[in-house]
């Protein structure tokens, strides 16, 4: 991996120049393997743009992870998008549940008045019931989904299931669950956001 995650970000920031990037968890396989978390840190630290990064459930918990790489905490602004930071408690199965505090800061993302692109980040994607075929998901689902459409969250972005990326609507919200760059053919995911509208591409480090 140490290579593809070299030409990932060589790729970046050559050729895609973006204004942030977003590791939603799972960098490493083995959660002891802090000298392996370490030098992931190293390649990623020569991106040309800020990142964010959280911890999935192949990592350190979040006090040992945190101790590498800097934490984001609940909120961040970057680049004129505002993320929303969910490390939420594992649920049976390799499930997660936010809890009400979490589901609560939802509901408060825009009490400041901001009225710019808001983006909900955490490790097990949040997808509408039915949309993609994994076990793995949100325990609350529902109201995590109702949160978004009354906060006006426009998107939220989750591994976890190592699926091909798939970008669903829901509601005035869109839900993304991102590929993962460690499996063939190798995706990273793109978003374009501008005034009025949010596309996604997948690109690919190998065609096979």
């Amino acid at each position: 991996m140490d290579h593809l995650l070299a030409e990932a970000v060589q790729r970046l920031n050559t050729h895609v120049r973006p204004d942030v990037v977003v590791i939603p968890g799972d960098l490493i396989e083995n959660p002891e393997d802090l000298e392996l978390l370490q030098s992931v840190k190293d390649v990623l630290d020569r991106l040309n743009c800020p990142y964010l990064v959280l911890p999935g459930n192949h990592d350190p918990v979040r006090e040992v992870f945190y101790s590498i790489f800097p934490d984001p905490g609940p909120q961040r602004d970057v680049a004129g998008i505002r993320f929303l930071c969910f490390v939420d408690p594992e649920a049976a199965g390799h499930c997660a549940t936010r809890p009400a505090n979490g589901i609560e800061r939802m509901h408060r993302c825009r009490e400041d008045g901001f009225e710019g692109v808001v983006i909900a980040l955490q490790h097990v994607a949040v997808m509408p019931p039915g949309a993609i075929r994994s076990p793995h998901r949100y325990t609350n689902t529902i109201e995590v989904l109702a949160a978004m459409e009354r906060s006006r969250i426009d998107l939220a972005i989750g591994g976890h299931v190592h699926f091909a990326s798939k970008l669903i609507q829901s509601g005035r919200s869109r839900c993304l669950s991102a590929g993962k760059l460690g499996e063939p053919p190798h995706p990273y995911t793109l978003i374009k956001l501008d005034s009025d509208s949010l596309s996604s591409c997948t690109e690919f480090l190998v065609n096979e």
